[in-house]
């Protein structure tokens, strides 16, 4: 029964507006990433993830962004200020 109430929520609030469902997730955003980089590499900014990825939640972007920095580390990044002889 509280799962049935709880689709009935859920259904309920995408009707308002008040919610909209995204299946992009923060893994949607270090994959896109992870991908860009590896192929050109340059990070995409947040404008280029918000167009690629629409109606992410704000949340998810950031830690998206966030995870894919912590794996990037202190990688030399392409027209970025380091370059691969400064470390």
């Amino acid at each position: 029964m509280a799962a049935k109430y709880a689709l009935w929520s859920i259904a309920a609030l995408q009707g308002t507006g008040l919610m909209q469902p995204s299946c992009w997730t923060r893994w949607s955003v270090y994959e896109y990433m992870k991908h860009r980089f590896v192929s050109t590499g340059q990070v995409p900014n947040k404008s280029e993830l918000l167009e690629e990825l629409p109606d992410i939640d704000q949340t998810e972007l950031i830690e998206g962004m966030a995870e894919f920095r912590l794996i990037l580390g202190d990688w030399p990044i392409a027209g970025g200020d380091r370059s691969c002889s400064a470390r």
